[in-house]
């Protein structure tokens, strides 16, 4: 077991003289089979003591056994109006300890202005990209990265599609101010707040620190995830050189219509991937959205019917297609696709499901599990099937070829609110 010399010997000294024996070669198994699945698996925080932990294991090496690392931003103990932004190199040393290999010695561009757009730093000039690069160079077994952000709100959106982050105020700060007047917290002199941000940033930084770090990522998950216009430019430019190695990806969306050409560019650089989950936040997405439609459509995010060669899984929540787009991808990935699941889908006008799942049954040779749930709709006027249980277990069985019968028609379509 890795621990400290010191607990070591202060376990032993409260242990009886026949447990000794036996503690030891529990702490020689525990080394062995306990200590990789402990590791597995790491959280942490935007916060100098979060990520001081997170170095202190990277230059162990316990630090080899690390393969997932879960980055929580909805609150922090340091930071406020960005991620880092007011990172010194007093605080760098800090987190890597001292002596600190190889610090940057040029002056150091961080990220905007609230009221600014991003700027077109270098990836290697940004000192939140380098903390992060050195910490995961001690992690060799690195394969993804899960971030987690607070819900953007639409309002948080300006004229020309830019997302900020923004501080929450109370009843949302986790941290009550009763508690805060009794401790203090002359770290971050009282910035200690829940805190939304749009995820992009950070979702730039993990990739551009897994790639400087000869780490990259295979698997990424973003919640909450806000694109901007596609006329502003990248705040991380060059991050699109992480995503390319990628077999996994989730996203959830939450942003405007207009940010469409920068989802769409984050796919062009993912034709590896074996899986890929999509979800659309709808409280967010639909604000101020024409409900007659849906907020994203794949034929306008996907670069083509066959974009991803090696597709497996496919699962896709809240978002619209074409009856022809969404018919020559299920075909085109006919021997690769094995598991389908869709939630809340709405077709195009013109579009029909019931003639959609009759042009690709039988067609998917690779196909072992369908997952159909939520309200379907077509055309508006005509309304669309509530994917029930019963309904939805039968449709399933029909794509697989074990019910002959069509569960939905026009017979049974039912007007959806």
């Amino acid at each position: 077991m890795q621990l400290p010399t010191e607990l070591h010997e202060a376990i032993v000294r409260h242990l009886d003289r026949q447990d000794v024996a036996s503690y030891r070669l529990v702490s020689r198994k525990f080394a062995t089979t306990g200590l990789p699945q402990l590791f597995e698996r790491l959280h942490f925080r935007t916060s100098l003591q979060s990520l001081q932990r997170l170095a202190s294991i990277s230059q162990k090496d316990c630090g080899r056994y690390v393969k997932h690392l879960l980055w929580n931003t909805t609150g922090s103990e340091y930071e406020a109006r960005a991620f880092l932004k007011d990172l010194r190199m007093r605080d760098l040393k800090y987190v890597l300890g001292s002596p600190t290999p190889n610090l940057p010695s040029t002056t150091i561009q961080q990220t905007p202005e609230e009221n600014e757009p991003p700027n077109q730093a270098e990836p290697n000039t940004n000192l939140g990209v380098f903390l992060l690069q050195t910490i995961f160079s001690g992690f060799s077994s690195l394969k993804g990265v899960y971030i987690i952000t607070s819900g953007t709100h639409p309002n948080a959106f300006t004229a020309d599609g830019y997302a900020r982050r923004t501080l929450l105020t109370s009843p949302h700060d986790p941290w009550p101010k009763p508690w805060k007047a009794k401790h203090g917290c002359p770290r971050c002199a009282g910035l200690c707040q829940a805190i939304q941000s749009p995820g992009r940033y950070e979702m730039q930084t993990a990739l551009l620190a897994a790639h400087g770090a000869s780490r990259p990522l295979s698997h990424l998950r973003v919640e909450n995830l806000a694109f901007f216009a596609a006329k502003t430019s990248a705040a991380l430019p060059g991050y699109e050189i992480g995503l390319r190695n990628l077999t996994h990806l989730e996203l959830v969306l939450t942003a405007p219509n207009r940010a469409l050409s920068e989802v769409r560019a984050v796919f062009e650089q993912v034709s590896g991937l074996r899986e890929l989950k999509l979800w659309l936040h709808s409280s967010s997405w639909w604000e101020g959205v024409d409900h007659g439609r849906s907020g994203l459509r794949l034929q306008d995010v996907f670069p083509s019917e066959d974009s991803f060669p090696y597709l497996r899984t496919l699962e896709v929540h809240q978002v619209g297609v074409s009856q022809e787009f969404m018919t020559e991808f299920l075909l085109a990935h006919a021997q690769t696709l094995r598991t389908l699941k869709m939630h809340r889908i709405r077709l195009d006008p013109q579009g029909s499901w019931p003639e959609l799942f009759a042009s690709v049954r039988g067609k998917l040779d690779a196909l072992e599990v369908v997952w159909l749930h939520g309200d379907f709709e077509d055309e508006i006027e005509k309304g669309g099937w509530d994917m029930d249980a019963p309904r939805g277990r039968r449709l399933e069985a029909h794509l697989l070829g074990e019910e002959p019968e069509c569960p939905i028609g026009e017979e049974n379509r039912c007007r959806l609110e």
